[in-house]
């Protein structure tokens, strides 16, 4: 299993004892459920199964784990353009595959093509529309930076269909895959946090939610995620969590989550998930479940 780093975020002083979590309620994989679960979310916790129609881009030989030092909505802390998609550090020739059943949209180099903010971006790169959206709304996943390319536009894929390999091409810095989905539109103001769409890996789960001001406003902050064990919590952090950054490119929120932070493969158990904002602490315990999204909602001062 991959390590999950820890980045950013100070180190928070903690309690060495934590009370238990707030109870989770668990819905169907409807999206009518989901939609009212999300609803009820405003005070409590929720754990739900998502949407995760998508399976991992990066086949068995290769490292199936997104850096989550340049998650989506991220910049880096100013340093890059903000990110439509997430990253998959692989060496050259690793093969990538489709996520899902669907059609080959383009398969080619973007040079004279604006597939990203702008053309010449992604270099070799395949894009895929699916039909799980329902028939007046499709989704479209996008894989990047290939060294090569191994179908074709108008070609029907399945899952697991090996479509390019990793590599560099275009802007990219090092050998990885750029991973994106697009809901409705394949443009790149239509990308949503390919996080809620991808299945976790075995024995992980996701967490997503939103901070907010008492005025409903969407805020900027650095959450910090430990894990909780026999009631004491780790002083090191599993991952830390930053708000999306849109100032330069916007990304898209879920429509059914609305959220501004997520992170994928976090290792089932529970956490403290805390942050500090205008110099006080807000902190919730979470429950993580294999397979599973928690859903939680920090209101701020």
């Amino acid at each position: 299993m991959a390590t999950i780093r820890s980045v950013h975020a100070p180190l928070l002083s903690t309690p060495t004892r934590i009370a238990k979590p707030i109870a989770s309620v668990t819905v169907p994989p409807t999206q009518v459920a989901a939609v009212e679960a999300a609803e009820k979310c405003q005070q409590e916790i929720c754990i739900m199964d998502g949407h995760f129609a998508m399976r991992n881009p990066i086949s068995a030989f290769g490292n199936r784990y997104s850096d989550d030092s340049y998650r989506y909505g991220s910049t880096q802390g100013g340093l890059r353009e903000t990110h439509h998609g997430v990253e998959f550090a692989n060496n050259p020739g690793i093969p990538v595959l489709a996520v899902a059943d669907g059609e080959v949209i383009f398969a080619d180099s973007d040079i004279d093509t604006k597939i990203g903010w702008v053309p010449n971006f992604y270099g070799n790169v395949v894009v895929i529309r699916h039909s799980f959206g329902g028939p007046n709304h499709a989704m479209f996943s996008l894989y990047a930076h290939l060294s090569s390319i191994t179908v074709q536009r108008g070609e029907m894929v399945e899952t697991g269909k090996m479509v390019g390999t990793v590599g560099a091409t275009g802007t990219a810095r090092g050998s990885h895959l750029h991973f994106e989905v697009r809901s409705g539109t394949n443009d790149s103001e239509s990308n949503q946090n390919p996080i809620l769409w991808v299945m976790p890996e075995p024995g992980m789960g996701v967490i997503t939610g939103r901070l907010t001001n008492n005025k409903g406003e969407d805020v900027e902050g650095v959450f910090n995620v430990q894990a909780i064990s026999e009631g004491v919590v780790n002083s090191s952090p599993t991952t830390s969590i930053t708000t999306y950054e849109s100032k330069s490119l916007p990304v898209g929120n879920d429509h059914i989550w609305k959220e501004n932070f997520a992170a994928g493969n976090i290792p089932q158990g529970t956490y403290r998930v805390s942050l500090v904002y205008n110099n006080k602490v807000y902190e919730k315990t979470v429950d993580v479940n294999d397979g599973k999204l928690t859903f939680v909602v920090f209101v701020v001062q």
